[in-house]
């Protein structure tokens, strides 16, 4: 569950129907995600089939998919980030139907062991967890206020991150913007910064004192329209956009060299006036952006493999809601469309999945 309020256009909850897939349409599929592994040979997802939802393993090698599943069924995993080591991926863990409980945790999922292992415990709303390269810090995001839908649906917002050192236990909430949305935050390499989709500061904004009621959010997009790459840190003390590329940039993830690929919209750069908005991926490389693709329809979401070599992204060709994962070697400009609903045998009706046991719980002292 990454909330933004791209997101919830384009980034959050995404159909996803290829090849063997789009057979499948009336099943309803939708996904959340991508990110990749540590060794970037596996991609992993929310995969929903008539709004039950699942984390997804897609082996980029073996061209399998499987779905991750804990012991107790009650619960599911999900929004699944870069794990701490080979092997490992972090999630967030839940309540399935969220009838119980909104509460979610961190965990971290072994695939060699198939267990998983609790990091958090205490009672809020928490996001889109990813490690840093050195596996020694977690960066997420937490929500700070409950609010309702028109509908009367509950709905999580005023969003901040929030890191966890995880050898001496000690948690820090990093922002304090209260922001309608945020993204996956990242550690950027050879620094204390985090880059990440911010959308929306409602408090704090344009001045530390200022309150929710001030609408900052407001006067935040009059200045910089929708490019929401920001990035945090102990040094950077104004909120701005830090990379911006036309009218809407969003949806960055880095490599360990410092790229950052993000998502941009395309139509005024390709001189279009009217019909619908198509997105672009886009390199940051030092100094200088380079555009990847010229797809003409729209992306829903999106990553960078941890060595940059390759991306995977989200996108709907035949623009009916019917989005599909792809896997893109940058280098050589070749793109794979992944029928993910085949390679889970769904179509057949003998699904592969595996299920992880909790392992034995690990003392980890969570000091705010």
């Amino acid at each position: 569950m990454v909330v933004t309020r791209v997101a919830c256009i384009f980034l959050a909850s995404i159909a996803i129907a290829s090849c063997s897939d789009r057979e499948r349409a009336s099943e309803s599929i939708r996904l959340r995600g991508p990110v990749f592994s540590v060794d970037g040979d596996k991609v992993f997802l929310d995969y929903c089939a008539n709004r039950v939802c699942d984390l997804v393993m897609y082996s980029v090698a073996d061209r399998t998919a499987t779905k991750l599943r804990p012991e107790n069924e009650k619960y599911k995993f999900g929004g699944a980030g870069l794990g701490p080591g080979h092997n490992q991926v972090v999630a967030t863990y839940s309540d399935r139907d969220g009838a119980a409980s909104r509460e979610t945790q961190i965990v971290v999922l072994d695939l060699l062991a198939n267990s998983y292992r609790l990091i958090t415990s205490d009672a809020s709303i928490k996001s889109a967890p990813n490690f840093s390269f050195d596996g020694q810090k977690l960066a997420y995001i937490q929500s700070h206020r409950d609010r309702t839908w028109f509908n009367g649906d509950p709905r999580a917002t005023a969003w901040d991150i929030h890191t966890l050192d995880i050898p001496t236990g000690v948690s820090e909430r990093v922002t304090s913007y209260c922001f309608w949305g945020l993204g996956r935050p990242f550690f950027y390499p050879a620094s204390e910064d985090i880059v990440v989709h911010a959308d929306g500061p409602m408090c704090n904004y344009p001045s530390v004192d200022a309150p929710a009621e001030a609408k900052g959010y407001l006067k935040y997009k009059e200045r910089f329209g929708d490019n929401n790459i920001v990035r945090v840190g102990p040094n950077r003390r104004v909120l701005e956009p830090w990379i911006t590329n036309g009218q809407h940039s969003s949806s960055p993830s880095v490599s360990r060299a410092g790229d950052v690929l993000f998502v941009s919209l395309t139509n005024n750069i390709d001189g279009i006036k009217k019909g619908y908005f198509n997105y672009d991926l886009f390199l940051r490389r030092g100094d200088s952006i380079r555009r990847l693709t010229q797809l003409n329809t729209i992306i829903v979401g999106s990553a960078l493999s941890p060595d940059g070599r390759f991306a995977a992204y989200l996108s709907d060709p035949e623009r009916d809601q019917s989005e599909s994962l792809w896997v893109f070697d940058i280098e050589h400009n070749l793109h794979e469309r992944i029928p993910i609903a085949h390679l889970l045998g769904s179509s057949s009706g003998t699904e592969t999945t595996k299920s992880l046991k909790e392992a034995i719980p690990k003392e980890l002292q969570v000091r705010p």
